[in-house]
């Protein structure tokens, strides 16, 4: 990139004129047309896009749940170090995650998108857009924080475009849980995106979604809801719970100012 190590931790606004007009002509070259992000070169004639092996890693370190989580962290490592540095013999790890979990995983996202909005599963309720489906989400899907928050952004941008007016209120997401030995029946995952106008903010970690649930979850102490111990947005509660735990939330997102 042509800048040493303790320039990398100044803030770009300190950087000089010059050096930061090299640098973004830097990253006009290197990023792809179709979004920003750097590709990998496997050997002389592979080309893989960088966001693809953040997913795969991210998606390997998340699923499947009955794997330790040290194991997981391990597979992911060696995806990343397979599309870094990786001898030829490697790229067989690379082509494991990307055709038996990675594709697998963006085309359901693709087919729960397109169900969602041609079967108008998507209703306004006041302060906020509410998905709730009655089909049950797979597992994949489920144990994946980052594909489920993927395809909540997605639905919203999908929903959005389909017709003007629709990137002013929050999404809130819900789907049944598959029924395991480990999940007992009746319980969906719920999940919510900010509003598309300001999406940003979910990845500058200033979303109120979260903070809302803790507090319609607080407020209504007797409801049976499960909090996911990474992310505040995703949480899981009883079926029978859920009118009232929007209800709630209703009345909390419509004196946020949102």
């Amino acid at each position: 990139m042509g800048i040493t190590l303790h320039e990398t931790s100044r803030k770009f606004e300190s950087i000089e004129s010059k050096q930061k007009k090299e640098l973004v002509e830097i990253l006009d070259k290197e990023m792809g047309i179709g979004f920003a992000s750097f590709t990998v070169h496997l050997g002389y004639s592979g080309q893989v896009n960088a966001a693809d092996i953040a997913r795969a890693a991210a998606l390997r370190i998340e699923s499947p749940h009955n794997v330790e989580p040290m194991d997981r962290f391990q597979a992911a490592l060696r995806i990343i170090r397979a599309a870094i540095s990786g001898p030829k013999d490697q790229q067989v790890i690379l082509v494991d995650a990307f055709e038996r979990s990675y594709q697998k995983m963006l085309k359901m996202i693709w087919h729960l998108v397109g169900t969602a909005i041609n079967q108008s599963e998507i209703v306004s309720t006041g302060a906020f857009y509410l998905m709730s489906s009655q089909r049950a989400i797979s597992a994949e899907v489920a144990e994946s924080r980052h594909f489920l928050l993927n395809f909540t952004h997605f639905l919203l941008k999908a929903f959005a475009c389909s017709k003007r007016g629709r990137s002013g209120k929050p999404l809130i997401v819900t789907f049944p849980l598959p029924q395991s030995e480990k999940q007992p029946d009746g319980w969906h995952v719920v999940t919510g995106i900010m509003p598309l106008a300001t999406a940003f903010e979910d990845n500058t970690f200033k979303s109120i979604i979260g903070r809302a649930f803790e507090r319609a979850a607080k407020d209504q102490q007797n409801m049976q809801i499960s909090f996911d111990s990474f992310d505040n947005s995703i949480i899981t509660m009883r079926a029978t719970d859920r009118a009232r735990f929007f209800d709630k939330l209703q009345s909390i997102l419509e004196t946020s100012g949102i």
